[in-house]
């Protein structure tokens, strides 16, 4: 599903987290003069005359156990600034409550509808934004059209960051996003979003998990929230983790282009249908492989480390909401029962779960096909629902940093304590819920970005070898980065970008393809603080010549020029000899000048190729560093006879050391006798002459007995 306003670039792959959403540190300006830190804002429901009436909703603030009302719905339904409960509250950048609530009139036959409102001060009349699904003759603005909408959940915070690239700048904007079911119950959910700053509606963002699909045997367990530059999204089948896509802008020719890109998604720990749970592992211990069970009993799952419940079955702890609390996801979800499972905090460092064998169970509801798995932390025994003054641990909705929740009639603390703790009580149908200061999204990570003129063909290296750019001698795109990645694929300029690279060297080798001047601009970005470092490379391009230029990186995104590889003291290639230094014997024959960016020469022993595939590059000063077989830096063989893996005399034994070194550490046979090291370039003994040799031993008293007979006697 592609975004409606922008391209979309999906990206496979994922990276680690580089940092955690965290709580303002200061009161936000503007709107929060109403609000001091610790002040919950609460959603509950208006009392009715009537219980099965339609009662309206409103928002409370919270100030040590004294409740004032914030923001009322009108009384009377189907009338204009009528709604019910807020069901989902959040605190925006500015301190302005934001929440979703049944409308209490919808389309014909589907239900009541819903709408995003915002109350920005005490007493202020709410603010409709918009309505799905509801609000029919009202007035009220419809993003998506007078079409049905069943289900609006996962309300959060999302911070879309923008780089341009041509000014070197960083910026962002803070979006209201949560996701919505117009299918009503045969489609998937879809994410919307509105922009404050500019009040404009932004349709499909992003996929939400895959299985948020109305299942009519759930309450609909589903939530969305965005920490640390991911947007995650939970359903009862599993999680999905999207690294957010950096939206970039430059120009070709006075034409302003770029778009979304460097985006990643990544689906963890995912069902196939309803009722199938996200799986769960310590990842300390072996699984079970249910697949060889002689019971034959495959009816579910069993990882070790999985809790049963009273039942005997497996309980499987599918995840309904979800926070960010102490650098790490905050889970709670369940079965579909009346009971809650305890809740669980969560560690999504390792996102690439599949990389842990230990972290990998056998499903033989799908074929017994390999499954990955997450690692949790539950803060409570399996059945422990209850604290001992019998409080419940679960919560209806929790603020999006996970400490505070609501209980019917209650504002809850959320915490792996054995008693929960009571904040605020006298509620009626509490339910969306958020606490000052508000929870601010963030970032995290760096990009780095070069910006390239039409002169020159460029190949970008980094610390830990790989590459972007293109071939310097076919111009086809070379991008070692994968999903982390980008190539404009335009000319004049053309932009290279990786998300998230190493900290390190890089260095710039360029080919003219044509003659004259050129630029090279690089940026590097701090996502998590929107700071920028820029450096400029010029020169003159000449077809077919080649040039250089390199810079560091650090971990915080500061770009730094560096000297040319060629003329910087280093043995950068360890081959023994250091840069260009004209008629010294230990100049590095890599060089072809001073300005050179590559001690890599022509001869297979110092191309920088490891041109036999033992794992092993080049010749190395130090042996264990470099291919063995290289006798030296101009040598042409990495694989002479004596350490390419061939018996190649057919006699007993192979290379120096039996093939180990050719065949992955693993010995093919006995070492060859013959070859005392792994640089001899042949197996076979000596063929004719004996020379001075073990053959000399034999032949002297041959030699000297001839001479005796030869010599005259005395007379």
């Amino acid at each position: 599903m592609s975004d409606r306003r922008w391209t979309r670039l999906v990206l496979t792959g994922l990276a680690a987290l580089a940092s955690a959403a965290v709580l303002s540190a200061a009161p936000p300006a503007a709107y929060a003069a109403d609000l001091e830190n610790g002040d919950f804002v609460v959603g509950v429901r208006l009392p009715s005359q009537y219980p099965w009436d339609d009662s309206g909703g409103k928002i409370v603030r919270i100030r040590n156990n004294v409740i004032t009302d914030f923001c009322s719905s009108t009384p009377t339904p189907y009338t204009s600034g009528f709604f019910e409960t807020p069901r989902e509250v959040v605190l925006d950048d500015l301190g302005r409550v934001v929440f979703l609530a049944q409308l209490g009139i919808g389309t014909q036959g589907h239900g009541d509808g819903y709408g995003l409102w915002r109350c920005d001060t005490l007493g202020a009349p709410p603010i409709m934004l918009g309505a799905f699904g509801g609000g029919v003759g009202l007035g009220y603005p419809e993003p998506v059209g007078a079409i049905p909408v069943c289900h609006a959940q996962g309300l959060h915070m999302k911070r879309r960051q923008g780089i341009d690239l041509n000014t070197g700048t960083a910026s962002s904007t803070t979006l209201y996003v949560f996701a919505i079911n117009k299918a009503c119950g045969s489609g998937p959910f879809e994410t919307i979003g509105f922009d404050p700053a500019s009040g404009q509606w932004l349709e499909n963002l992003v996929d939400p998990v895959p299985s948020m699909v109305l299942d009519p045997n759930d309450g609909g367990t589903y939530d969305m929230l965005y920490a640390g530059g991911y947007t995650w999204s939970v359903a009862r089948e599993g999680i999905r983790g999207v690294l957010e896509p950096l939206d970039l802008s430059f120009e070709v020719a006075g034409v302003a282009t770029g778009g979304l890109s460097l985006q990643r998604i990544t689906d963890l720990g995912m069902g196939t249908g309803p009722g199938l749970a996200l799986l769960w592992d310590d990842t300390t211990v072996p699984n079970v492989d249910e697949c060889s069970d002689p019971s034959g009993n495959h009816s579910d799952p069993v990882p070790i480390g999985t809790p049963y419940n009273t039942s005997g079955g497996l309980s499987r702890p599918a995840p309904g909401r979800v926070a960010w609390r102490d650098g790490g996801l905050l889970l709670q979800g369940g079965e579909r029962t009346a009971q809650s499972p305890n809740i669980t905090n969560l560690a999504l460092f390792n996102l690439n779960p599949g990389d842990d064998s230990s972290s990998i169970a056998h499903w033989g509801l799908a074929g017994c096909i390999h499954v990955n798995t997450l690692q949790q932390t539950p803060w409570h025994a399996p059945n422990d629902f209850s604290d001992p003054n019998g409080v419940s641990r679960s919560v209806n909705q929790w603020d999006p940093g996970g400490r505070f929740g609501t209980q019917y009639g209650l504002v809850v603390g959320v915490g792996p304590g054995q008693f929960v703790a009571i904040h605020a009580t006298g509620l009626l149908g509490a339910e969306g819920i958020d606490v000052f200061p508000p929870f601010v999204p963030s970032s995290g990570g760096v990009a780095v970005f070069f910006k390239v003129g039409s002169a020159v063909n460029v190949l970008i290296t980094a610390s830990d070898g790989r590459r972007i750019g293109v071939d310097l001698t076919t111009g086809a795109p070379i991008n070692d980065f994968g999903a982390a990645g980008y190539d404009s694929a335009t000319s004049d300029p053309r932009i290279f970008g990786v998300r998230d690279p190493s900290a390190g060297n890089f260095t710039i080798e360029t080919r003219g393809v044509a003659s004259g001047a050129y630029a090279i601009v690089s940026y590097g970005v701090n996502l998590a603080t929107e700071a920028t470092s820029q450096l400029s490379f010029t020169g003159n391009a000449v077809p077919g010549i080649d040039a250089g230029h390199a810079l560091s990186l650090d971990p915080a995104g500061v770009l730094t020029p560096l000297p040319a590889t060629c003329s910087n003291g280093l043995d950068d290639d360890g081959d023994g000899k250091i840069d260009y230094q004209a008629g010294a014997s230990s100049r590095d024959y890599g060089c072809a000048s001073a300005t050179d960016f590559n001690e890599s020469g022509t001869a297979l022993c110092d191309d920088g190729i490891d041109n036999d595939g033992d794992g092993r590059i080049d010749y190395r000063k130090a042996p264990a560093l470099g291919d063995i077989g290289c006798s030296s830096h101009r040598s042409q063989v990495e694989a002479p006879q004596c350490q390419d893996g061939i018996n190649n005399d057919l006699a007993s034994g192979i290379d120096f050391d039996g093939g180990a070194s050719a065949n992955g550490g693993t010995p093919l046979d006995v070492p060859d006798p013959q070859c005392t090291a792994p640089t001899l370039g042949s197996e076979a003994p000596a063929v004719g002459g004996c020379g001075f040799g073990p053959e000399l031993a034999f032949a002297v008293p041959l030699l000297a007995a001839a001479r005796k007979r030869r010599r005259p006697q005395p007379g």
